[in-house]
């Protein structure tokens, strides 16, 4: 990642934390922040924290999986290394497009081939892609009526990010079955784009296309090959993800929500996540908070938790993530200083 835009994304992210800090003390009042923690429930926060390590450690198991099966001397210490570090790199940039290329990065420092390390980290992406998007499916089919009952004009913001991810899985697919296809498509739009001038280098960008699009294929077809490890992924992904959506569920639980049912907040999370997935700043910031209170407030009768579940909500799963990765992030540059020192004195 370049040193600039590294820097813009900490500001970003330094401006919405200052935001919130704003938001607590002068909006809601530092008083009703102190009453709610009085007031909650120790266990249900607790069990919180722990669905955020029980998703970290079920992806460093499906990425250990995967791994293990293509480069055996793999072990689940630096699945779990890797994982931690890209929960860094994908809450400071756009769309989390931070996290895969500073993860394949440590997988290579610790001994896997490039070539491997790039295919596990991709299968575990299209193996995330589809179980989130299943569960999207999910959540529109039982649960969208529910909602936009609730909220008004919910149903469009809902579909534009069910189709953002939709589009995802939908264009990976269309490289795995029609590779050919998808070349001439991509190359049509390409085309279409350069002329209205938003694309300059036309022929460049085809072929850079192209490229990808064959190393996708690439690695689609060999994915295939492992039925059995794309079971585990899939099972292992879907509990992660039940995690994930959980938290906020034992928060509310801890700040004394009622009547509130396990499988509508799982809904719920499952909508601000495809909602927060097209907002274009680091770490979803403002979308990810917007969304949040735009869901959950309708399980509190007193208005007044609801900042502090969506404060609660937001360190755990986004400053929690960041915290740890530097942890796991100082601690891999202190080894690989310490090897570079010990075989330069050999």
């Amino acid at each position: 990642m370049k040193k600039k835009m590294m820097i813009i994304n900490i500001v970003i992210l330094v401006l919405v934390t200052l935001l919130l800090v704003f938001y607590l003390f002068f909006v809601d009042g530092i008083d009703s922040f102190i009453k709610a923690f009085q007031n909650a429930s120790l266990l249900p926060m607790l069990t919180a924290f722990l669905m955020m390590a029980v998703y970290w450690m079920m992806e460093s198991f499906t990425v250990y999986v995967i791994a293990k099966k293509v480069y055996p001397p793999h072990r689940l210490k630096n699945s779990i290394k890797t994982v931690m570090i890209g929960q860094l790199f994908n809450s400071i940039t756009p769309f989390a497009t931070g996290g895969q290329p500073m993860q394949a990065f440590v997988l290579i420092q610790r001994g896997m081939p490039a070539g491997l390390a790039t295919f596990s980290l991709f299968s575990r992406f299209i193996i995330y892609q589809i179980v989130l998007t299943l569960f999207s499916i999910i959540a529109l089919i039982f649960r969208l009526n529910f909602f936009v009952s609730h909220i008004s004009s919910l149903g469009y913001i809902v579909l534009i990010g069910f189709l953002v991810n939709f589009a995802v899985v939908g264009g990976l697919l269309m490289i795995a079955f029609f590779r050919n296809g998808t070349k001439k498509a991509a190359k049509a739009i390409i085309s279409l784009l350069s002329k209205i001038k938003i694309v300059k280098s036309k022929e460049e960008l085809i072929q850079k296309t192209y490229d990808q699009i064959d190393l996708f294929y690439v690695n689609m077809c060999e994915l295939k090959q492992y039925t059995g490890v794309i079971f585990q992924m899939t099972l292992l992904t879907a509990v992660q993800l039940i995690a994930y959506f959980s938290i906020p569920f034992f928060i509310c639980v801890a700040l004394g929500a009622n009547d509130i049912s396990f499988f509508n907040v799982l809904c719920s999370s499952s909508f601000v996540l495809m909602i927060s997935s097209f907002v274009p700043l680091p770490g979803a910031a403002l979308g990810a908070e917007g969304s949040f209170l735009l869901f959950f407030s309708m399980y509190f009768t007193d208005n007044e938790y609801i900042s502090t579940a969506m404060l609660i909500w937001r360190f755990i799963t986004f400053y929690l993530p960041i915290i740890c990765g530097i942890l796991f992030l100082n601690r891999l540059h202190k080894i690989y200083n310490d090897d570079s020192d010990s075989k330069g004195n050999k």
